[in-house]
């Protein structure tokens, strides 16, 4: 049971873009969140649950707000970089994807490559993901189906797939935070 445990507390969650929004990668069997569907902890239930527990982990959101002078900042630093670079302002327009959408639309500073490629890369804005925590006699006994989230909303799933043990509730946010790696909170 201990193993049980410790693996549940390392959150065996895999995560995989999504990497379009407007295309046939949202499929009928994957459940999505509804994001106008909220539960008393202010974050984002399965649409069947109606509620979620009181002790919801749903921590506010700490993260400093993008300044337009910072945005312009490393819109032009990014204007200037090679497109096949990783680069910190790349990955700052990146992480603040909703702003960096926002705002792009008033700008002109980067040249047609440059702003086909942010444009594209602005386009990832969900995830899915799912949790599987195994024993070790390799019984799998819990288990979240694929699901797909928003990247930067906070997210409440009740796991109801165990064996042998009580129903899992997770919550957590999983943010952009590069041009190839995603963070997550649980």
């Amino acid at each position: 049971m201990k193993s049980l445990w410790a693996m549940c507390t390392l959150c065996m969650v895999s995560v995989a873009y999504l990497w379009a929004i407007n295309d046939d990668t949202f499929t009928e069997e994957k459940q999505q969140i509804v994001p106008t569907t909220q539960d008393d902890c202010g974050c984002s239930p399965q649409p069947q649950i109606e509620t979620c527990v009181t002790g919801c982990a749903a921590i506010p959101d700490t993260t400093p707000a993008l300044t337009k002078k910072d945005f312009l900042r490393n819109l032009h630093l990014f204007a200037n970089e090679p497109l096949s670079s990783k680069s910190l302002a790349l990955e700052t327009l990146l992480f603040y994807g909703e702003v960096t959408q926002n705002w792009l639309p008033e700008t002109s500073v980067l040249d047609k490559e440059h702003l086909q490629f942010l444009q594209r890369e602005l386009q990832k804005t969900h995830v899915e993901i799912q949790l599987r925590v195994v024993d070790e006699k390799g019984i799998v006994r819990i288990e979240l189906e694929p699901t797909v989230v928003k990247i930067g909303d906070k997210y409440h799933q009740h796991v109801h797939k165990t064996q042998e043990i009580q129903s899992l509730e997770i919550s957590g946010t999983i943010k952009r935070v590069g041009l190839y790696h995603l963070w997550s909170r649980f």
